[in-house]
């Protein structure tokens, strides 16, 4: 792996040295760019409304599955957010939350969130040394702070509440047994033949 032992995410490996030559059209990186997080944040338009996009689906579809599993459900979506040190904007979501789950409105709200969160997109013209030669890199997505924050608690919420619940706890726990079954079952009965 080169420029970074263990990066969270968005990481090159040396032999995609020529993918990325290409990608930034043989044109050498500046120095700003060497760090590998600042390089990793260095990303075309399309990969920004891909990780927005992204963003978007999963942090309000979360809390629709959540609610659907019945992982979220007013109890411990109230016992979250007194355990937790919330502002005024982010208690008025919860407790938006909580009163369409009472009115059964959850999934007519979120799918039109879905809109919110895209109107809150904005494109900004950047300087940097290939918005010269492309138009890929010379615009950034803009959010909205507001919505930003937004997606931001719902995926909080999400993490919280149900993907660290038991219950997704001992599915993942299955799920990684039957994965590491499946990977010695291939790997004695066809890579080591």
């Amino acid at each position: 792996m080169s420029q970074h032992d263990n990066p969270d995410r968005y990481f090159l490996y040396e032999d995609q040295l020529n993918e990325r030559n290409f990608v930034f059209a043989n044109h050498s990186l500046p120095e700003e760019l060497s760090d590998p997080e600042k390089l990793n944040t260095f990303r075309s338009i399309e990969c920004q409304i891909m990780d927005w996009a992204d963003d978007t689906a999963y942090s309000l579809h979360d809390i629709i599955d959540g609610i659907h599993a019945r992982l979220i459900t007013r109890g411990e979506l109230e016992e979250w957010a007194e355990e937790g040190e919330l502002n005024q904007t982010e208690s008025s979501l919860v407790e938006t939350i909580i009163n369409e789950m009472v009115d059964g409105n959850v999934e007519r709200t979120f799918s039109r969130k879905i809109g919110d969160f895209i109107n809150a997109c904005q494109l900004e013209e950047r300087e940097n040394f290939l918005s010269p030669f492309t138009e890929r890199y010379h615009y950034q997505l803009r959010v909205n702070a507001q919505i930003s924050a937004e997606a931001s608690l719902y995926k909080t919420i999400a993490e919280d509440i149900v993907f660290s619940s038991a219950q997704m706890q001992q599915l993942r726990f299955k799920w990684d047994h039957i994965l590491e079954k499946l990977f010695w079952a291939l790997t004695t009965n066809y890579i080591d033949k």
